[in-house]
This record gives structure tokens, sequence and C-alpha cells, in this order.
């Protein structure tokens, strides 16, 4: 991924909670997380995944760099973070008529089926 730029990263510099020890330890910011997974993103554009062991904070990080990987946690985080969609790659093609992104079911959110949380469905083949 690129580089962020000095406005998305004042946005987040802004949300970034002072009492956040995990945004402490890895100098970036938490930009999304469930049980026991969170992700982190840097202002280089590195994505990180922090994964809790025992509900410890001696837990281990790992970079996410397999493009689908980043593009879902960027996704599912803009849902909070909509100034994110920024650095998401622009794709051709249609508007997927079944969705914005993803689905909310019963307070659940899940990338939409149809066009895997890119917003667009393929025109002859091509995103």
């Amino acid at each position: 991924m690129k580089e962020l730029s000095e406005n998305l990263v004042e946005v987040l510099k802004s949300r970034k909670r002072k009492d956040s020890w995990l945004e402490k330890k890895a100098n970036g910011f938490h930009i999304w997380g469930t049980i026991g997974f969170d992700v982190l993103l840097f202002p280089d554009g590195r994505l990180m995944s922090y994964i809790w062991q025992d509900d410890d904070r001696d837990g281990s990080f790992s970079e996410i760099t397999d493009e689908p990987t980043q593009f879902t946690a960027i996704r599912a985080a803009s849902c909070n973070i909509p100034e994110l969609k920024e650095i998401l790659p622009k794709f051709k093609g249609k508007p997927c008529s079944e969705c914005c992104f993803l689905v909310e079911e019963k307070g659940v959110f899940k990338i939409c089926s149809t066009c895997g949380g890119r917003g667009k469905v393929a025109l002859g083949g091509e995103f």
C-alpha cells in the first residue's frame, strides 16, 4: 500500500485514544478490531495484525501483505473511519446493486458476496 496522505494521518491522530496501550506499543493507528484480533495502520501504509494471547498483552504482530486481506481490513475499518476509503484501490465497473460495500444483518457487518466489498461489479470480466 502507498504512504498515507497528511490529511488521513491527521484524521487518524485525532481518533487516537490516549489510553490505548496497543497503539503505543505498535506506534500505529488502531483502525479495526474484534475479540482476539486487531488491525493497525501506519503512516507509511503498512498494515499489521495483532493476535491476542490468553487475554494478556503478549500477543504477536504480523504484517498484512496480501492485497485481498489488506482490502478487506481497510474496507471494514472504513465503516467507522470513512476517510480510509481514499486509500482503497479504484475499480472499473458498474455500482453493485446489492450493497454499498458491506451488508449489515442483525448488527453484524459482512462483506457483500456479490461484489466482494468493492462496491462495483465487473464489466467484461475486469474490475
